[in-house]
């Protein structure tokens, strides 16, 4: 009974696709994917932050290594916060101007 009320329905409208939304992969290698990790990506940043635990390589060692988008996505995984050394050396830079302004006031 059921397959001849089926056969006289009308067919339902075929719905538009929705296209994914495209993000950022979250293990800093700056491609992107439609979930959070590319395929094997997810491991890849677990690798990194298991060799920042034992001690084989710093943080600073993954950005000159890898780049900085991997060392922020590394230290973001473990919970810790990173300054890039980019950013570090204007700081350090600006920290010296202020020294040598107070040199030159105290002389």
């Amino acid at each position: 009974m059921a397959s001849s009320i089926a056969r006289r329905l009308p067919s339902l409208p075929s719905l538009p696709k929705i296209k994914a939304a495209v993000n950022p992969c979250q293990c800093g290698c700056g491609a992107v994917c439609t979930n959070r990790f590319k395929p094997g990506h997810d491991a890849k940043l677990a690798g990194y932050v298991r060799r920042v635990q034992v001690g084989v390589v710093t943080l600073e060692g993954i950005e000159e290594i890898l780049g900085v988008g991997q060392a922020l996505a590394t230290a973001h995984a473990m919970g810790v916060d990173y300054t890039p050394l980019a950013e570090r050396e204007d700081e350090d830079a600006d920290e010296m101007e202020f020294a040598e302004e107070d040199a030159e006031k105290l002389a």
